[in-house]
């Protein structure tokens, strides 16, 4: 029986060392800013400096939903929605096996926090999902939409999407949270604790022109 057991786990051993050596970690980023809200700089630059200054795999631009509007004539898209000309300058720097630009959208309800949704073409009107409850009825009519939970630990949210309070309908969509600090690592607990079954990421939630040259980054 022992001979038997020393095989069993000399076979699960290589296997899991095959399987390890199959994979890689790859760094990236999940929230970031440009002039399309309230940062600075272009989409094109910003994720051209997270893949080539940075040296990432991935880069999300997830600019504030309700300072969507117009592209400036300086960002070469003038006049055209900026929403629009972020999913295409997303799929132009996205080369397949190298690197992987994200695009998305900050919500924010002033009481309860913000969230970013990536992975939706379509971008949610502020005016019909100003608060969680409206928000969370849009991302369930949205099954593609991947979303996350920013700056937990903020203290001008409180009491942070009410306590973390668990909502079915939207918890296969919700799959990470943002943890920088001690007080985004107790709320990163408190959402475990009811029911979410989120990753921490570090999020560098950048406004200047450094995108991913803070290392606040994620590993997958």
């Amino acid at each position: 029986m022992k001979k038997v057991i020393v095989i069993i786990l000399a076979l699960m051993t290589a296997v899991c060392a095959a399987r390890a050596a199959e994979m890689n970690v790859y760094y990236g980023g999940t929230h970031s800013h440009t002039s399309f809200s309230d940062g600075k700089g272009f989409p094109a630059d910003a994720y051209d400096t997270a893949r080539y200054k940075a040296g990432l795999d991935f880069w999300a631009i997830t600019d504030h939903y309700e300072q969507f509007g117009l592209a400036s004539p300086e960002s070469g898209a003038g006049g055209r929605k900026e929403w629009d000309v972020l999913h295409e300058i997303a799929l132009a720097k996205t080369e397949p096996g190298r690197f992987v630009a994200l695009a998305g959208f900050e919500w924010f309800d002033q009481s309860q926090g913000h969230m970013n949704v990536l992975d939706t073409t379509v971008i949610a009107p502020f005016g019909q999902t100003y608060n969680l409850d409206r928000f969370r009825k849009w991302i369930a009519k949205h099954p593609e939409a991947v979303i996350g939970f920013n700056h937990p630990g903020d203290p001008d949210f409180k009491p942070r999407f009410r306590m973390f309070e668990y909502h079915p309908e939207t918890a296969s969509q919700t799959v990470y949270i943002g943890v920088n600090s001690i007080n985004d690592l107790e709320n990163y607990f408190m959402a475990l604790d009811n029911g979410w079954r989120v990753a921490p990421v570090g999020e560098q939630d950048n406004h200047e022109t450094d995108w991913g040259n803070r290392k606040l980054w994620t590993g997958v």
